[in-house]
């Protein structure tokens, strides 16, 4: 009896043991993939900013051509103006 009752003690303190380390191997692996899934989350948020960035440059060459544009406009109405022509 006591031979059955230390090896019944002995199975139950092993299945707590491989309860133990399959939660602990569980929790490693859910941690490891959750790795990559930041790294990719990090990559676009950063290629999110990179596009805002580019994005707020183009405004700018284009506010900046629109500006150019109408200046080149108004020289030419003020020459028209004036009577002068550098063509000719």
């Amino acid at each position: 009896m006591r031979a059955a009752e230390s090896n019944l003690r002995f199975r139950t303190r092993i299945q707590t043991e491989l309860g133990n380390i399959r939660e602990k191997a569980k929790q490693e692996a859910q941690a490891e993939a959750q790795l990559p899934l930041r790294e990719r989350e990090q990559q676009i948020t950063s290629m999110v900013q990179q596009l805002e960035d580019r994005d707020t440059k183009i405004a700018a060459a284009l506010k900046a051509q629109a500006d150019v544009v109408r200046k080149e406009r108004e020289l030419d109405d003020a020459r028209r103006g004036n009577g002068t022509n550098d063509t000719e």
